[in-house]
């Protein structure tokens, strides 16, 4: 325990030299936060959407494009401006998520291998694992619910004190529990925000370490390696989050602030996301204008995917969730069709791949000869095969 306790003042310490280097200071201890990030707030007052300029002009920019390494402190100021997106005023599915309970997202491990950029990703441990395989030089997680974006904080202490990725997995267990809650505690310094998050690890402790040991065991029956029992994936991890390289901040994908002031960021930082990762959250959701708006925000190139999950399949065959990779510059190219409403639209035509219960859409939207023709989304493996052979022309078999 004192070992731990030791570690994450060490931590703090250096958060506060970064505070009193940036030449602002340090605000009043806030209210508990609407976000949060896997570092402690940045100093100073964030400006608000409707105040701050569309584009800082090039003067007022941190060096760029950030160097290997720790970030400046001018680029962590920049990077913990970003703000949150309203409260929503209810969940998706009316439920939290505390854990994924998608399970084969190891799927998309080649197709993400050493990607780097920035990966932006919804949900909780599941990010780990893709960061862990695309290697990012910037790691963002985005979730609309507050209870999410508090668990960041969770994992950012485990990842703060664990060495390795035994000792990371021990922290979890209920020997543990007492002395990791004491090193979470000594990481946070607003009272409120303080109770809330102790509360919420005694609440979640118990589910997380049986969702991790059971994803460990099912990888390791699939031959996958991950940041669970790879310690390069878990140093890979572990740096970025003492390099100030990772934020987790609450924000809706149909809202008109956080995402766009990511987009801007990364413009600015001169690194493109290569990974985006929405889970199955576009179901809960029409295209919006701000939704495309979001998108578009984006810096992608040739090598970008977008992620993401639909549950056509079933528990009885192995998976309720099909896992399918975009490009992500052909997925902007759909959404600039304003009669794409909706992304069943687009689940159309998935394409089967070699590997079970993984798709991909390699095409651009349909031509109007194609809208007319009666389409329905493919159920199972077989429906889905047929859709691909009802395409014109037919897309490549192999994944981007």
């Amino acid at each position: 325990m004192q070992r731990l306790l030791s570690v994450v003042v060490l931590s703090c310490l250096s958060w506060m030299a970064f505070a009193q280097d940036g030449g602002a200071p340090a605000p009043a201890a806030p209210a508990p936060a609407s976000a949060a990030s896997p570092e402690p707030a940045s100093p100073g007052a964030a400006p608000s959407a409707a105040d701050a300029p569309a584009a800082p002009a090039p003067s007022q920019d941190p060096p760029a494009p950030p160097p290997p390494g720790a970030l400046s402190n001018e680029w962590v100021q920049a990077l913990f401006a970003v703000e949150s997106d309203p409260e929503p005023k209810e969940l998706a599915a009316g439920v939290h998520f505390p854990t994924s309970n998608e399970i084969r997202f190891f799927l998309w491990k080649n197709a993400i291998q050493d990607l780097g950029g920035i990966l932006i990703g919804v949900g909780t441990d599941q990010n780990y694992f893709m960061a862990g395989w695309a290697k990012p030089e910037l790691l963002i997680l985005f979730d609309f619910d507050q209870l999410v974006v508090d668990l960041h904080l969770i994992y950012r202490a485990a990842f703060s004190v664990a060495k390795d990725p035994k000792e990371f997995l021990g922290l979890w267990s209920k020997k543990k529990a007492k002395s990791f809650a004491a090193a979470l505690e000594a990481s946070l310094t607003d009272p409120g925000q303080k109770k809330r998050i102790l509360a919420e690890f005694k609440e979640w402790r118990r589910p997380i370490e049986i969702r991790l040991h059971n994803q460990l065991k099912f990888n390791r029956e699939n031959k996958i390696k991950s940041f669970l029992d790879d310690p390069e994936q878990y140093e890979t991890l572990a740096r970025l989050f003492a390099e100030r390289r990772v934020l987790a901040v609450r924000g809706d994908l149909t809202a008109k602030k956080t995402m766009r002031q990511i987009g801007e960021l990364a413009k600015r930082m001169k690194l493109p996301v290569r990974v985006l990762y929405l889970s199955n959250a576009e179901r809960y959701f029409p295209f919006s204008e701000d939704f495309r708006a979001n998108m578009a925000a984006l810096p992608f190139d040739e090598k970008s995917l977008v992620l993401r999950t639909t549950g056509l399949g079933s528990w009885k065959n192995g998976d309720p969730f099909y896992y399918v990779i975009q490009k992500s510059q052909q997925f902007l190219e759909w959404l600039k069709d304003p009669s794409i409403q909706h992304v069943k639209q687009l689940i159309r035509h998935i394409v089967p791949q070699k590997e079970r219960f993984l798709y991909v859409i390699d095409r651009l939207p349909p031509t109007e000869e194609e809208k007319k023709r009666p389409a329905k989304p493919p159920r199972g493996i077989k429906g889905a095969k047929q859709a691909a052979q009802n395409l014109s022309p037919p897309p490549p078999a192999a994944a981007p």
